[in-house]
Formats: C-alpha cells, structure tokens, sequence
C-alpha cells in the first residue's frame, strides 16, 4: 500500500467516524468543553480590571506606597478580659509575607468550651503606642478584619489497643479547639478600578475615602485554615500559642478567593461534611494559577475515564452471555474486595469525590455475581437459572479457574491469617 491509498483510507474512515459520531464521543466532548469554558473563567477572575481614559475611577490607597502598621488583638467571651494586643508591627513590609508566632494564656472561660476572636487592624503609621481595639478600627483610613479564633467540634476519636486496652462507651461531646495557624491576606497591586467596571467578588470590601481611594483589602485567608490545624483546648490547658501569617495578594486572587469560600459554604448546605471540604481547600491552597487549572483538568478527565470505564464493563457483561474464558472466582473476590474498600472509606469519612465512584464500582461488582450465579431478583425473591447446560469451554475454564484459586489459596489465607494477628497485636483501633 503506498502512502497516497492509506492517507485516503485514513480520511474515509475519518468521515464516518465524523459523520456517525458515538454517544460516548458526544458526551465526552460537551464535557471537555465544559470544563475548558470552566477553567477560561478561571482565567478571567485573575484578570485585574482595567481603567480608560474618561472613566470615574477609583485608585488604590497602596498606589503612593504609604507606611503602615499592623495590629492584632485577641478579645473571648468572658466578662472579665478586655482586649490583649499580641502583636504590633509597626511601619510594616506589606509587600512581603510575615510570620509570627504569638503565645497567649487562656481564661477559664475560654478553657470551659469558651471561644476566642481575633481582630486585625491596619492604620495609617503613626507615633502614637498602645492604642485600644476601638480607637485603632476607628482611625481614619483604618482597615479591620474579624475573625475567630477558636473553632467548637468533636475531637478526633480516640484509639486503643484491642488486646492491652477495652474502649468505654462513653459520649463523645464537642470541644473548643484553638487554630494553631490563622492566616490573613491583603491585596498590594497597584489598582485602578472603573466606577462602572467594579468586580462582584470586591464590591462587599471596598471602603472609600474622600480623595476617592479605596482603602487596603483585608480578607481571612480560610484556605489555610485547616482541620490539622486544630488543637483540642481542655480545663488543664493554661496556656497556648499560633501562627499569625501575613501574605500579600493580587486581585485575582483575591477575587478567586471569595469566590471559593461562597462556594464552600454551598458545599454545605449541601450535605458535604468539613472533611470534605478540607480536602477540597489542600488542592487550592498555594497553588498557582497554571497548575490550578491543569490540576482541575486532569481531575476532570479522571473523573470521566471512571465513568467511562463503568459504561464499557457494563456493556461488556451485557452481551457477554457465556462463562468460557472468565474466571467466576474472581468476580466474587473482586465484589468481596471492593466491599470491604468502600466500607473502609466510607468508616473513614472519605471525600464524596472518591466515596460515590466507589460506591458505583461496588454495585456493578455484584451486578456482576448476578449475571455469574444467573440469578434473578424480584420481589418473591432470588431464583436460579439452573436449565442452561455448561458447555465444554465453560466448564474447561471452570477446571482451570478451581485449580488456580486452591493455589492461590495455599498463600493467600496464611497472608490474611498472620496480617490480622499483626493488626490484633501492633496496630490501634478506633473506640
């Protein structure tokens, strides 16, 4: 065959592939193009806004470099405690990251389940030391941000050792836990924003001044607010200390980052737990943009070659109506297996992302049995096809398969044997 007669057998089958598209093709495309036109609004939320000649804007009171200082304080819900400043960084680097881990004693208050703020103050410099809570949010060009320092959950499950150790019936009650990191964020880019052209993510943080100028952005870096984070605060525990760290923004990120946190508090309300979602924020936290969107990319992609594979294992046992050649056994191990995988993640509290396709697998498993017994289930119950004679690849293959699995047997069951006594002994056990 020359070159000239496969091109041209190349392009006919080309066209009928174009002309009589399948419906797995289809769907792949439009969910392709779903998420490329997702990742492009990605893009476009990093894009700061642009301002024309002739339009009204407003310019960003970080354009002229001024000096600032910042301010946090820590207030909780006793009666007694006023407001204790922790850290004060005067005339500080705002166009560089800061760090700063800051000990504290913690009031009965706090110890007996109490909670604990904290407030975050950026001022304008100046001379004047020791200010109060209410007069540095109340200076003129001032930025204030609050948030909460403590967090009320149930503790994480305690383990023991199922042989040293007998695990108590005793309720488990929600407890306060300190975030040991707590993270702010302030956008420094040099900005201009038309009056007509201000962004929906922003609209709820700009405070304008009389010359015009919006004032810095100050926002609760959640993404890195984490459940690792978290540390258990009981009646014994006087004293602790956290991260207090600084980060300077661009616009985009900013905007992508109110973006995620509506779209976590959906997550929700919709049923998602916090574990869930904390897993979600470790693929988003300090991520670039390029990386973002291939991460997103190839998740999707994963996601759907899943759900590909399933469509292909389901249309392949449908119209498979003989035995010969597939080993019975091992679909029944491999329904066992995937059982013993999906209850594991679900004890687990696994991410629905991974939980639901395992799920799904689990199903088709033992859909799987049914077409191996040839079983029917109906409401009266479950009958057995029993007048469909084997034939003789059928049962050369059953042969085989009853010779391989005792093999298989003679390591496998002394493998289960010693790895549970290794787990009665060794390993801990949730209560």
């Amino acid at each position: 065959m020359t070159l000239h007669d496969a091109l041209k057998l190349t392009c006919v089958y080309l066209k009928k592939f174009i002309m009589k598209p399948s419906l797995t093709l289809i769907f792949s495309g439009i969910f392709l193009a779903f998420i490329g036109h997702s990742i492009w609004n990605l893009i476009l939320i990093f894009r700061p806004p642009t301002c024309n000649v002739g339009d009204i804007c407003y310019t960003s009171y970080l354009n002229k470099k001024p000096p600032l200082d910042l301010l946090v304080y820590l207030t909780d819900n006793s009666r007694s405690k006023g407001e204790e400043l922790v850290l004060a960084l005067p005339n500080f680097d705002y166009n560089h990251p800061i760090e700063r881990v800051i000990k504290l004693e913690l009031s009965r208050t706090v110890r007996n389940n109490g909670s604990m703020q904290i407030h975050t103050v950026i001022i304008p410099s100046r001379n004047k030391k020791d200010l109060s809570l209410y007069e540095a949010k109340n200076l003129q060009d001032s930025t204030y941000l609050f948030g909460t320092l403590t967090q009320y959950m149930i503790p994480k499950s305690a383990t023991f050792n199922l042989l040293q150790e007998t695990a108590k019936q005793t309720d488990i009650k929600p407890a306060t836990h300190i975030k040991t990191k707590y993270a702010v964020m302030m956008c420094n880019d040099e900005l201009n924003i038309p009056h007509s052209g201000v962004p929906m993510e922003i609209i709820g943080y700009l405070r304008i001044n009389h010359k015009k100028q919006f004032l810095p952005i100050l926002i609760h870096d959640f993404l890195q607010s984490r459940l690792r984070d978290l540390e258990e605060i009981s009646l014994e525990t006087k004293e602790a200390q956290f991260t207090f760290v600084y980060n300077p923004s661009s616009i985009g990120k900013f905007k992508f980052m109110t973006q995620m946190e509506v779209t976590f508090n959906n997550f929700l309300t919709l049923g998602f737990t916090e574990k869930d979602v904390d897993e979600v924020k470790g693929v988003f936290a300090d991520t670039n943009l390029y990386l973002l969107c291939a991460t997103v990319f190839i998740g999707s992609v994963h996601l759907l070659l899943d759900f590909l594979s399933f469509k292909n294992d389901v249309s392949f046992w449908r119209s498979h109506k003989s035995m010969a050649g597939l080993s019975a056994r091992t679909v029944m191990w491999r329904a066992f297996s995937q059982t013993v995988i999906f209850l594991y993640l679900l004890d687990e509290g696994t991410s629905l992302l991974v939980l639901i396709p395992s799920g799904i697998g689990t199903i088709i498993e033992f859909w799987k049995i049914k077409k191996v017994l040839k079983a029917t289930v109906s409401w009266s119950g479950i009958t057995f096809n029993t007048s469909t004679k084997e034939t003789e690849e059928e049962a050369r293959t059953r042969q085989y398969d009853e010779e391989s699995m005792r093999y298989l047997s003679y390591v496998l069951y002394p493998l289960c044997i010693l790895g549970a006594i290794y787990s009665l002994i060794y390993q801990p056990h949730k209560r």
